[in-house]
Order: C-alpha cells, then structure tokens, then sequence
C-alpha cells in the first residue's frame, strides 16, 4: 500500500513540475534557497541527510485549542501582508516567544 502512495506522489510531483511555468519554478527555487535546501557538490547526499534528520528534530504535533475568531482573521490578515502561511506565521510567533526569556 505504502508503495501504491509513493508512486501516486511521484506521479503528482513530476506532473507538477511538467506543468509549471518559469515564475513558478523560479519560486520553488527562491524558496529551496532560503530554506537551505540547494546542495551540490561533493557531499551533496550528506548534506541532504543531514537537513533532513534536523528536521526530523523538529517534528510537529497537532494540538486543538479555542481562539477568537477575529484573533484568528487578524493573524491570516498579517500572515497574507507577509506573504506566508498563516500557519507558519503562528509556528513563527508561537516559536518567537517561547525561546524569549
């Protein structure tokens, strides 16, 4: 079954990348760039893994809780300005302060 899934991915992911248009992969590539994600040379595999089992450190769990609804829109509402997720944007914030002293 998992293969089934990962073949399905695959398929999706390369149709994706046979459809997209320049700006769209220029996009990609800004991003892969500013996440760290652009390797090459020698040791590209290690360095790949290496990002990979960071990231696997920072694995993320779902957690419910009550908001506001309007606290909810005006943080979509900054997120939108800043031109990122707003769930990134509330990991951001979330992030920020929790590591303030």
């Amino acid at each position: 079954m998992e293969t089934n899934l990962a073949e399905k991915y695959i398929e999706e992911l390369a149709a994706k990348f046979e459809n997209q248009t320049e700006e769209e992969e220029w996009e990609d590539f800004q991003k892969a760039k500013t996440e760290g994600l652009l390797f090459s040379g020698e040791g590209v595999l290690e360095k790949a893994i290496a990002v990979v089992k960071e990231r696997m450190e920072h694995k993320k769990k779902m957690y419910s809780f009550r908001l506001k609804t309007s606290t909810v829109d005006k943080i979509k509402l900054k997120a939108k300005k800043a031109n990122v997720p707003y769930q990134t944007y509330v990991n951001a914030i979330l992030d920020a302060v929790a590591a303030a002293e």
